[in-house]
Order: structure tokens, then sequence, then C-alpha cells
């Protein structure tokens, strides 16, 4: 127990700190331990209780949190937004989507001022796969949604999830003009113009100015350099830079991960075999996001779809019909032989399966591989070299690997060897 002291304050100061600085260290049961005697001589004191909850509920102890952000409830403490706010997202944390809207509703009509309440409302909604609800929210939620970046991107998050991909691409680069350095924005809008492309692609029609020669680019040189390369992998790497200047390029292969033996076998093969029906599932990730699988070759591709899918059978049927146009155009990009092929690998190839996978692509019309891989000895980060196959081999300091949640792409490298491939190969 905690003294009692007529100074109040540097006695309430001192245990919070206390509380704090063992959370930092790791020490979470002292942590807890100071905390709920904190809250036991100052039972009006918000600290005890917030922080208690906020660490219980990081720790996945989510009975307990429950518990504490009950007690701070029935308290006298003054701070009822943040601990509203708390009670909300413990049920988030929890999984009780019911309770979790009806809490953030209580924080939304308790503080109609504060965009969090209705952030969380949005948010809630969504995980209801209620997204017409959603959008209503998003409609009355007026001038908060110009202040405050997450509702920013949940606003274009439920036109993607009402699959309106024209207006999920205006929210995101409103949300651009605001937030401009914003990865899930930038993400937002590629697979917005992803999901538009690919409509237009299939109804034969031209996307309207501005869909695929895409604006809000940072730096339009980097842009015009990016779309004269395709990618074959390994991973989204190489994809996410593109996105990153607004290079948007239709690719097969943009948003998958290709082991390096799998891509020879479709080069050597011409992609026989690929996007037939009897191989094509439908997955579904822990994150919510619908894949396509082709289990021939064992090869994971993106929908950028995560709302609940009504008619699963039309939706593959679609999704099998692009896979094929898709790699129409691959063979036809090959054959082109405009393009320079980017296969970027977490870990060095070996030169004789570098040098096949070159010679099969070099065959179809002269299209050249660019290797890329992390830097080794004799070959500094930023170099670009002739080698086997007549492919060129650039070096990164960092690569991202293969089933990577977290993406550090060293863009200013990536942008210095593909002017130097461009530079070579001309």
């Amino acid at each position: 127990m905690f003294p009692q002291s007529a100074s109040g304050p540097p006695v309430m100061h001192a245990w919070t700190k206390e509380a704090t600085d063992a959370h930092t260290k790791g020490e979470l049961e002292k942590a807890l331990r100071l905390w709920s005697d904190g809250r036991r001589a100052h039972p009006t004191v918000a600290a005890g209780y917030l922080e208690a909850s906020k660490a219980l509920r990081k720790a996945t102890r989510l009975d307990e949190a429950e518990a504490v952000v009950n007690e701070a409830l029935q308290s006298r403490c003054p701070a009822q937004f943040q601990i509203r706010v708390e009670h909300a997202r413990v049920a988030e944390a929890r999984g009780d989507k019911e309770v979790a809207l009806r809490r953030w509703q209580v924080v939304a009509g308790t503080f109609p001022n504060e965009a969090v309440g209705t952030a969380g409302i949005v948010r809630s909604l969504l995980k209801l796969d209620r997204a017409d609800d959603a959008e209503r929210a998003i409609e009355a939620a007026g001038s908060q949604l110009e202040n405050d970046a997450e509702l920013a991107r949940l606003a274009a998050k439920v036109a993607a999830a009402r699959q309106d991909w024209p207006n999920a691409l205006r929210r995101w680069e409103l949300a651009l003009s605001r937030y401009s350095d914003d990865r899930v924005a930038w993400r937002g809008r590629g697979a917005a113009l992803w999901q538009i492309a690919m409509a237009h692609s299939e109804d034969g029609t031209t996307p309207p100015h501005g869909i695929v020669d895409v604006g809000h680019v940072d730096d339009p040189e980097a842009y015009e350099l990016l779309m004269n390369f395709e990618s074959l992998g390994d991973n989204c790497e190489f994809g996410l830079l593109q996105r990153r200047f607004g290079a948007e390029p239709l690719g097969l292969l943009r948003w998958t991960s290709v082991r390096p033996l799998v891509l020879l076998q479709l080069l050597e093969t011409q992609f026989e075999g690929l996007a037939e029906p009897e191989n094509v599932i439908l997955l579904r990730t822990p994150a919510g996001e619908h894949w396509v699988k082709d289990t021939a070759f064992d090869l994971n591709f993106h929908t950028f779809q995560t709302n609940n899918i009504d008619d699963t059978e039309k939706f593959l049927a679609k999704q099998l019909a692009r896979l094929r146009w898709l790699r129409d155009k691959m063979l036809a990009d090959l054959k082109d032989g405009t393009k320079m092929f980017v296969y970027k690998s977490d870990t060095p190839l070996p030169e004789p399966l570098l040098e096949r996978i070159a010679r099969a692509l070099h065959g179809y019309g002269g299209a050249r591989l660019f290797y890329v891989e992390q830097a080794q000895a004799g070959a500094p980060a930023g170099t670009v070299v002739p080698c086997a196959g007549g492919a060129l081999r650039g070096a990164l300091s960092a690569v991202s690997q293969a089933g990577t949640e977290i993406w550090d792409i060293e863009f200013a490298e990536w942008l210095k060897i593909c002017d130097l491939a461009r530079m070579t190969a001309s």
C-alpha cells in the first residue's frame, strides 16, 4: 500500500513512474502489482486502471484487462473518455465484435467531437461485414474525415469492402493528399488501381484518365523508369517498389511468391498448365484476404478482397479468367522484348540455375533478366554487373525475405540499380 500524503501528486507520480519503468523493463507482474496498489491508494487516478489494462491487453490477458477496465468504469475517475476508449479496445481484442460496436457507439455518443469513436464504429461494422452500415457511418462523420488519418483510411477501406473501386481510389488519393507517406494508403490505392484496370481489361474498354496513367506521382522519372520493368518474384518487393512511385503495371507474377525452380518450369514450358480450372482453389488468409491458389505450381495470388464472398463459384471463375488474361499478357510481353524482367532472391541462386532462367527468358524474343540479390563480397550495394546467360546482376544492401510481413525496402538503392540496368541494357 502506498503512503497517503498531503502532497498527493508527487506520491502518485512516483508510483506511476515506478510501474511504468517496471513494465518497460519487461517486469510485467511487478508493474501490475504497483498499478494495483496505486489504484487502492488513489482510486480516482486513471493511470492505475488504464496502464494496467493496456499492458494486460497487449499481453493477451484479456479477461484480466476486462476486469480492470470494468473496475475503472465504477471508479470516480474524471478521465472517462480514455476509460471508455480502453473499454472498447478490450472488446475488440477479445474478438467480441458486437460488444465492441456497442462500446464504440457509447464513446461516439458521449464524446461526439472525438474521431476515435466514429473510427471504432466503422472498424467494428467492417469486421461484422456490414459495409453498407459502415458507409453510412462514414457519410455521417462530416468534418472528422478531414482531420483524422485513421478515418481517412477507413473511408477508403469501406469503399473497397463494397467493391466500389472508383470511390475507393478517390478516397485513397484524398488520404494521400494529406498524409503523403502513408504506406497503408499507397498500398490501398494500388489495390484499387489494380481492380479498376482489371475491370476495364475484361470488358475491353479503356480505363478513365488517371487510372493506368496514374496521378499522385512523387517522382515522375522514377515512375517512368519502373514502368519499363516487370516482376517475376520471388515475392512482392518489386511490386511494392513500383507502388511507392505510382507505377501500377498489370503483371501475372507481381503479387505472388515464386520459387526459382517454379519460375524456370513456367518459362521453359511457356506457362503450360497454369490457371487450369481443376488446379485453382480459393483460400482465405488469417488476415482475412482471399487468395487464389494454383495447386499445380503452389502459387498463391493476391485478390485484394477481404470482405465475405456470397458466390464463391462466380468469384473464383472471375479470378480464373483474370489469371488467364494475365498469363497471355505475360507471354506477349516476353515476346515483345521491350521490358526488362526482374527476379529478386533472398538467397543467392546457383549459377547454373540462374543461367537456365536467363536463357529461357531470352528465348522468347530477347527478353533480358535482371537478377537482384543482397550484396555479396566483391559486389557492393548499388552496383550492376553482367552475369550468366546474358543476365544482369544487381546488388542491394538488404532484401525482403520470402513470406515477410515487414517490408523494409531500400527504395533509393532499387532506383539506382534499375537505372543502371536500363542504361547497361540499352
